[in-house]
C-alpha cells in the first residue's frame, strides 16, 4: 500500500512539474500556447529539452500548426509502394508538414510513421515525430549543432557543419538563438 502511494505521489509531482514547464513555455512562446502540454510531453518522452523543441517549432513553422512546404527537389529513393497504398503520394512525401515541418518521406521511411499523411500535420503527431527525430539525430551525432543541421538539411548538412563548412549554419544559429531566448525567459531573465 505504501509503495503504491509513493508511486502515485511521484506521478502527481511529475505531472505538476510538467504542467509548470508547459505554462512557462506557453508564456515565453505565445504562438505555441495551444500546444505546450503536448510539446513538453513529447520532449520529455524522447529526452529532448522542451525549450529546444519549442525553438525548432518556432523556426520551422512560426508556431503555425497548419504550415506546409512543398520541396520538389527532395530525392525519393527506394520502393514507395507501401506508402502509395496508404494514401501517400510524391507531393506529400516531398512536403514538410505541421509545427515541426517533418518531411513526409522522413516520417514514413525513417520514423516508421505509417499513418495517413494527414496525421503528420496534427500538432500532437508533429511534435512527437519532431522530438523523436531530434533525439535520434542527437544520439547519432552527439551534439545539438550537428543534430539540428541534419534535422534541417539531412546527413550531408551535419557532415558539412562538422567539417566547418557552413551548409545551414544560419538555421542552426537561429534555433540556438531562439532556444537561448526561451530558456532565459523561462528562467525569468
Amino acid at each position: 500500500m505504501r509503495r503504491a502511494f509513493t508511486l502515485a505521489a511521484a506521478v502527481l509531482v511529475a505531472a505538476v512539474l510538467l504542467e509548470v514547464k508547459a505554462q512557462d513555455i506557453g508564456s515565453c512562446a505565445p504562438a505555441l500556447r495551444l500546444h505546450v502540454f503536448v510539446l513538453t510531453s513529447a520532449a520529455q518522452e524522447f529526452g529532448v529539452p522542451s525549450p529546444l523543441v519549442a525553438a525548432v517549432a518556432l523556426v520551422e513553422s512560426g508556431g503555425n500548426a497548419n504550415a506546409a512546404r512543398y520541396e520538389p527537389g527532395f530525392p525519393l529513393t527506394g520502393n514507395w509502394n507501401a506508402a502509395t497504398r496508404m494514401g501517400w503520394d510524391a507531393h506529400t512525401l516531398r512536403s514538410s508538414l505541421g509545427l515541426m515541418q517533418v518531411m513526409g518521406a522522413v516520417a514514413f521511411q525513417d520514423l516508421h510513421a505509417h499513418d495517413p499523411p494527414s496525421a503528420i500535420a496534427r500538432p500532437d503527431y508533429s511534435l512527437r515525430l519532431g522530438s523523436k527525430l531530434l533525439a535520434e539525430l542527437f544520439n547519432r551525432y552527439g551534439n545539438w549543432g550537428e543534430a539540428l543541421a541534419a534535422y534541417n538539411g539531412g546527413g550531408a548538412a551535419a557532415a558539412a557543419l562538422a567539417a566547418g563548412r557552413p551548409f545551414n549554419a544560419e538555421y542552426v544559429s537561429r534555433v540556438f538563438d531562439r532556444w537561448a531566448a526561451l530558456q532565459a525567459c523561462m528562467d525569468g531573465q
